[in-house]
C-alpha cells in the first residue's frame, strides 16, 4: 500500500476511469464519480476504488440521474471501524473528528502488523485502516517518520460518519441516564446543561458543529428511554426542534436549539429560542398532557446552555 511499485495495481486510473465513462457515453458524471470514489493515493499517483465505479457507472446506464451510493457497505467489514472506535472511544475522538471533517492526521505506521499484534495497542489502528483502504497517505510515505493521512473520498467519510454515530448511539442506550431524566422532568436547567454539556465533551463531533449536530446529538441522548422523541428534522413540522413525550405520565418536554457563534453569544440565544416556543406557542396544541416543560437551548462548540420558560 505505500510502495511505488504497486501504485497502479490496485484499483483504476484516472485514465482508466475516463476510458470508462467515455465508452459509457458518462464522461459528464466524472466530477461527481471523482469525490465519491477517487482519493487513494498508492505510491504517488491517485487511484480510484474499482467496484465502485464499476457498480454506479452500471447504475448510471439505467438511470442517468441516479445519485452515487456506498457500495463499499456492502464490499467489505465494516464493523471494523465500530470495533475500533470501542477500543479507542474518546482517547481517539479529536482525530476522528479531524478526518471527518476533511483534514489530515500525521501518525507513525507499522506495515507489518500480525494477528497477535493487530489490536495491542490504539497506535495499530491507523495502520490498519491504511491497509484496509478507509485511509490513504496525504504526502510521501516515510518509513522512519509519521506519515500524514486523511479519508480518501465522499464514500468513505460517510461511513465514518455513520459508524460514529452508531457507536454514539449504542453507547448512550448502554449508559445510567437517570440523573439526566430526573433533570429533564424536574426542569433544571442547570443540571441539565452540565449533563449535557459532559455527554457532547465525551463524544466524538463532525461537521464542524453546524445546528443539525447539535439537534441529531441531544436527540440521540434523549432516545432509546422508554419515551417518544420527535423530531422536526424528520417530520418537517413547526414544531419545536424535539419533542420527548411521557405518555404513561401525561407530561412532555419541548426543545428548541439554536447554535451560537460564540461562548459569548449563548446567553442571548438561548433567549432566542425561548422567545421562539413563546411566539410559537410550541408545546400548545399536545392535548391531554398535564405537564408541558419548555426548554431553550443554545451549543457553541463543546458547551451548552439550557434554560427553561418561566
Amino acid at each position: 500500500m505505500t510502495g511505488k511499485e504497486y501504485e497502479s495495481a490496485f484499483g483504476f486510473t484516472e485514465n482508466e476511469v475516463m476510458k470508462i465513462l467515455h465508452e459509457a457515453d458518462l464522461e459528464d458524471k466524472a466530477d461527481i464519480i471523482r469525490q465519491w470514489y477517487d482519493g487513494y493515493s498508492l505510491g504517488g499517483i491517485s487511484i480510484y476504488t474499482p467496484w465502485d465505479v464499476i457498480s454506479y457507472v452500471r447504475k448510471l446506464q439505467v438511470d442517468r440521474g441516479a445519485n452515487p451510493e456506498n457500495y463499499w457497505v456492502d464490499s467489505s467489514g465494516n464493523d471494523v471501524i465500530r470495533r475500533l472506535i470501542d477500543m479507542t472511544g474518546a482517547e481517539v475522538g479529536d482525530d476522528y473528528s479531524t478526518l471527518i471533517n476533511g483534514g489530515v492526521i500525521s501518525k507513525k505506521l507499522v506495515e507489518t502488523l500480525t494477528y497477535s499484534n493487530l489490536y495491542s495497542t490504539p497506535e495499530n489502528i491507523w495502520s490498519l485502516f491504511l491497509m484496509t483502504g478507509y485511509l490513504t497517505l496525504a504526502g510521501r510515505y516515510d518509513a522512519n517518520e509519521e506519515n500524514l493521512l486523511r479519508i480518501p473520498n465522499e464514500e468513505i467519510r460517510r461511513l465514518f460518519a455513520a459508524s460514529v454515530d452508531e457507536w454514539f448511539s449504542a453507547k448512550i442506550l448502554k449508559s445510567n441516564r437517570k440523573n439526566l431524566f430526573n433533570a429533564l422532568w424536574n426542569g433544571d436547567a442547570l443540571t441539565l446543561s452540565e449533563i449535557v454539556s459532559q455527554n457532547l465533551f465525551n463524544t466524538i463531533s463532525y461537521y464542524d458543529y453546524r445546528e443539525d449536530y447539535y439537534h441529531a446529538f441531544l436527540a440521540g441522548l434523549l432516545s432509546g428511554a422508554g419515551y417518544i422523541v420527535k423530531s422536526n428534522r424528520e417530520t418537517g413540522t413547526v414544531r419545536a426542534d424535539i419533542m420527548v413525550l411521557d405518555k404513561s405520565n401525561r407530561r412532555a418536554a419541548v426543545f428548541e436549539i439554536k447554535r451560537s457563534l460564540s461562548k459569548d453569544a449563548m446567553a442571548k440565544d438561548v433567549e432566542r429560542a425561548l422567545q421562539q416556543v413563546d411566539n410559537r406557542k410550541y408545546g400548545k396544541d399536545l392535548d391531554g398532557y398535564r405537564t408541558v416543560l419548555c426548554y431553550g437551548a443554545a451549543f457553541f462548540e463543546k458547551d451548552v446552555l439550557i434554560k427553561t420558560a418561566e
